[in-house]
C-alpha cells in the first residue's frame, strides 16, 4: 500500500484470448431467480405408488412482466390434489426467495401442462 492508502494494480499478467467458457456474463435479477429456484427447488418425479404418475416442477422467468412462472408438468393420470400440492410447493419456494432477497416487485404466475407419454 502506498502512503495515501491506495494499492496499485498488480503488474499486467499474460494477456490472452478468453475461451467461450471464460467470457463473463452477468445475469439479470430474474435470470438469477430462475437459475437459483431451478437449481434448488425444481424436480421431476415418477411415482409408481400412484399408477405411474409423472410430475415435474420448474420455474420460468418472464422478464418483460417481472414474473416467475411456477410450471407444473404432469401425466394425465395425476390427481388434481397432487398437482395442487406441487403448485403450492412452488409458490412457497418463490415466496421464500422473494422475501430472502427483498424483491417484492416479483410477480408469480402459475401454469400446468399434461405430459405426452408414449405407450
Amino acid at each position: 500500500m502506498n502512503k495515501i492508502g491506495f494499492t496499485p494494480p498488480l503488474p499486467e499478467r499474460e494477456i490472452r484470448e478468453l475461451s467461450e467458457g471464460e467470457i463473463p456474463y452477468n445475469l439479470s435479477r430474474l435470470e438469477y431467480a430462475e437459475l437459483s429456484l431451478n437449481s434448488s427447488d425444481s424436480f421431476d418425479s415418477f411415482d409408481s405408488q400412484y399408477d405411474h404418475t409423472k410430475i415435474g416442477l420448474s420455474f420460468i422467468a418472464q422478464p418483460k412482466q417481472d414474473t416467475i412462472v411456477v410450471f407444473v408438468a404432469h401425466s394425465p393420470n395425476a390427481s388434481q390434489k397432487y398437482v395442487d400440492d406441487v403448485m403450492e410447493h412452488g409458490r412457497v419456494c418463490v415466496d421464500r426467495f422473494i422475501k430472502r432477497h427483498g424483491w417484492d416487485w416479483v410477480k408469480i404466475e402459475y401454469e400446468t401442462s399434461h405430459l405426452k407419454i408414449n405407450p
